[in-house]
């Protein structure tokens, strides 16, 4: 709220809003380079250590995958989120390292407090501090812990009380104002199938997400705004499931074997996973199944991972007989891949000049998404496009047709939009099967009368229109009279509704 409090102050309009969303991301970039400039074996030449750190704040700084966040109202959390953790472990890690100065800790505590306060996945600080605060991942320049890690651990709890205290307090301030830790009903099939699943279909679903938010780091193409049903699909848990699930695991332990003798990148890696413990849909099943703002935070662990390893290599080639050709190969090759990364994230930005143009990226990126495919016919219908807007409206209900009930909301307001499409065009009867389909769903839904109504009147069944007339109004009142205010046949309707009964005849006549 004060974010956008400030923005206001800026003007209303977007321009405001990307401003002060691109601050945010350079602070938060600022502080990936503060962070790897004090990782543990980032490379002992300070201009070693240097250009680690600015290879990860680069990283960080131009990457598509970023987009979402940083461009739509919705990522306005996670950069805050982003922003008081990164504080709050560059604070925990200097009172730790290097000066145990009282107020490294207050100021630990206040980010934490903002984070989560920010946004849920804030509570996620007291497992990074315990990432930031291990002896195995203090700095390079600084001596090791005498008496042995033990001790480290015991001289490290007040940085723990400093992140655990505030964060408790958030967690009791949430539970007070909405009377719970989370919400009682799990989230619509359309948004999270997983919640939806069986506890190990899920996971191992979640756990697939897990690895394709790695791969779209690595490699971040096609981008999306949306992985609701069906472009994610819960499979059966069977033999080849597992199988590709315990080879994923195989893999992710032996990259952190190999890892081992880089710590600054092994670290990355499991800031990356850590991050992620309360969005990833491993523990509790949350609103969306997967969304690349979710990935902001945890994408700068990569960044950091990346960078340690380029840099290990770039110092191995010190080593070549041609050293300082091969530093100039692979500092050109790192400049090339910073470039086409930038340049794919400006072209990325296109996609969010007006929701015609997100909306049909997500869907070449998604094409078996209803969601996506809903929102671009709703934008083709906007532009007058409606014979494009039927034909995708069409694809949405045939997504939706495994599991029609299930997605009883997102079909009923497809077929209700198709059908008000079919009525422009002539077509009362297909848009009255469509409708009737759609109420046999949702009876409760005042639009799905109304254009009943409007089929019937066109199929001159005026006595069935008037009664459809009838159970809309019942359920939406002012819908109702807004309606006659555009004329005929809802002003007839809603007179004739509105006019008392004839008296029923004498009894002897």
């Amino acid at each position: 709220m004060a974010t956008f409090a400030v923005q206001t102050t800026w003007g209303a309009g977007p321009r405001a809003l990307h401003a002060v969303n691109l601050l945010l991301h350079a602070a938060v970039t600022v502080l990936v380079f503060f962070l790897a400039l004090g990782m543990p074996a980032a490379g002992r030449a300070s201009p070693m250590r240097l250009g680690t750190a600015l290879g990860a704040a680069l990283l960080f700084g131009v990457h598509p995958l970023a987009s979402e966040a940083v461009t739509l109202v919705v990522g306005r959390a996670d950069l805050l989120v982003a922003l008081a953790t990164l504080g709050t472990l560059l604070a925990l890690r200097r009172w730790r390292w290097q000066s145990r100065r009282p107020r490294l800790l207050a100021l630990a505590a206040i980010l934490t407090a903002a984070a989560c306060l920010a946004k849920e996945n804030g509570f996620v600080m007291p497992l990074l501090a315990l990432m930031a605060l291990a002896p195995w991942a203090r700095p390079v320049d600084t001596q090791a812990p005498a008496g042995g890690r033990l001790r480290a651990w015991r001289e490290s709890w007040p940085a723990m009380v400093a992140v655990l205290l505030p964060a408790a307090l958030v967690l009791i301030l949430r539970v007070s104002i909405l009377g719970g830790l989370m919400r009682l009903q799990a989230a619509p099939l359309g948004d999270n199938p997983i919640a939806h699943a069986g506890f190990w279909a899920g996971r191992l679903t979640a756990l697939r997400l897990l690895a394709s938010g790695g791969w779209l780091f690595l490699w971040p193409h096609p981008l999306s705004v949306d992985y609701s049903y069906a472009a994610v699909t819960v499979p059966d848990v069977d033999g080849p499931l597992l199988a590709s699930t315990l080879a994923g695991l195989g893999a992710l332990a032996l990259l952190l074997v190999l890892l081992r003798r880089l710590p600054a990148a092994c670290w990355g890696v499991l800031f990356f996973l850590a991050a992620q413990a309360l969005t990833a849909n491993l523990l509790v099943p949350i609103g969306t199944v997967f969304a690349e703002r979710l990935l902001y935070l945890p994408m700068a662990g990569l960044a950091m991972a990346v960078a340690a390893v380029g840099a290990t290599v770039m110092a191995a080639a010190g080593a070549a007989s041609r050293p300082v050709l091969l530093r100039v190969l692979l500092l050109g090759m790192a400049l090339l891949i910073l470039s086409l990364l930038a340049a794919t994230t400006l072209h990325r930005e296109r996609d969010f000049a007006h929701d015609l143009s997100l909306w049909r990226a997500t869907v070449a990126a998604v094409p078996t998404s209803a969601k996506a495919r809903y929102n671009h016919a709703r934008s083709l219908s906007a532009h007058g496009r409606d014979h494009e807007a039927a034909a995708e409206y069409r694809q949405v209900l045939s997504i939706l047709a495994d599991k029609v009930e299930a997605n009883a909301r997102q079909h009923v307001e497809a077929a209700t939009n198709l059908a008000g499409i079919e009525l422009r065009r002539g077509n009362p009867a297909a848009a009255l099967l469509l409708l009737e389909q759609a109420a046999v769903l949702r009876p409760e839904v005042a639009e799905v009368a109304f254009r009943q109504a409007m089929a019937l009147e066109q199929l001159g069944r005026s006595g069935e229109a008037m009664a459809a007339f009838r159970r809309g109004a019942h359920l939406a009142p002012q819908t109702a009279l807004r309606l006659a205010a555009d004329g005929d046949p809802w002003r007839r309707w809603l007179s004739e509704l509105a006019s008392p009964p004839l008296p029923p005849p004498p009894a002897g006549d």
